[in-house]
């Protein structure tokens, strides 16, 4: 059995095949450092923000987990099966 790694953002543990890196702030705006995360949260990230956004206002996880939209996911996905994916659906107004 494979060992499963917690994802820092949804604290799930998912195997590390489903482990991406994040650069914090995005790599089209000069950034170089990453943290990893798992795939559903970091696809729900890149839904929700622009990446002007994640540069100016979340350049790291810990201001992710901050954001009041972004929290209200992580509540909703803590309880979510971490072997399944999910659809990630773009905000209107982003």
């Amino acid at each position: 059995m494979t060992e499963r790694v917690r994802c820092p953002l949804c604290l799930r543990m998912i195997l590390p095949e489903n482990l991406t890196r994040h650069h914090t702030v995005p790599k089209s705006r000069g950034g170089r450092v990453t943290e990893p995360v798992c795939r559903t949260c970091h696809d729900q990230i890149h839904a929700m923000f622009t990446e002007k956004q994640l540069e100016r206002e979340m350049p790291d996880l810990g201001s992710l987990r901050a954001h009041p939209d972004f929290a209200t996911y992580l509540r909703w996905v803590r309880r979510k099966n971490p072997d399944k994916r999910f659809c990630v659906r773009r905000r209107k107004e982003r």
